[in-house]
C-alpha cells in the first residue's frame, strides 16, 4: 500500500476515533451519573453536597477512561496520542472554555452560581486526567 495513501487510513481512523471517543465519554459519562445519583438517592443522600461532588468528579473521570479504551479497542490503527490531545481540546474548549465564554461575554443576561461553574470546570480536569491515566495504562502495556 502507498505511504501517503496508509497516512490518510490512519489520519481519517484517528478523526473518527475522536468523534467516537466524545460519543463514548457522553454516553459512559450519563449512564454512571445516573447509577450514582439513583444511589445517592436510595441511600437518601440525592441532596448532599459531598456526594454531588463525588458524583461531578468521579463520573467523567470514568467517561474519559472509558473513551480512550474503547478507542483502543475498536479502533486500534488510529493514532492515540492524536486522539488522545484532539479530544482533550475538545473537552477543554466544551467544559472549562464555553462556561468562561458564557461568563465573560453573555452574563448580564444569565446568572450563574460561581461554585456549580466551578465543579463543573474541575469536571473537565477529571475527564482529561481519566484520559491521561488511560492511555499511560495502555502505552505500559
Amino acid at each position: 500500500m502507498d505511504n501517503s495513501l496508509k497516512q490518510t487510513k490512519i489520519l481519517s481512523q484517528s478523526a473518527l476515533a475522536t468523534l467516537l471517543a466524545i460519543v463514548v465519554w457522553f454516553i459512559v459519562y450519563t449512564i454512571v451519573y445516573i447509577i450514582f445519583g439513583s444511589l445517592d438517592s436510595l441511600r437518601g443522600l440525592s441532596n448532599n453536597w459531598l456526594q454531588k461532588i463525588f458524583r461531578e468528579l468521579i463520573t467523567p473521570f470514568i467517561g474519559g477512561c472509558a473513551a480512550i479504551f474503547v478507542i483502543q479497542s475498536w479502533l486500534p490503527h488510529a493514532h492515540l496520542k492524536f486522539v488522545l490531545w484532539t479530544f482533550s481540546i475538545l473537552v477543554f474548549l466544551f467544559m472549562i472554555g464555553l462556561p468562561v465564554f458564557i461568563i465573560l461575554f453573555l452574563s448580564k443576561d444569565l446568572t450563574f452560581s460561581w461554585t456549580e461553574q466551578m465543579i463543573r470546570w474541575l469536571g473537565g480536569g477529571a475527564t482529561i486526567l481519566g484520559a491521561f491515566l488511560a492511555h499511560k495504562q495502555i502505552l505500559e502495556k
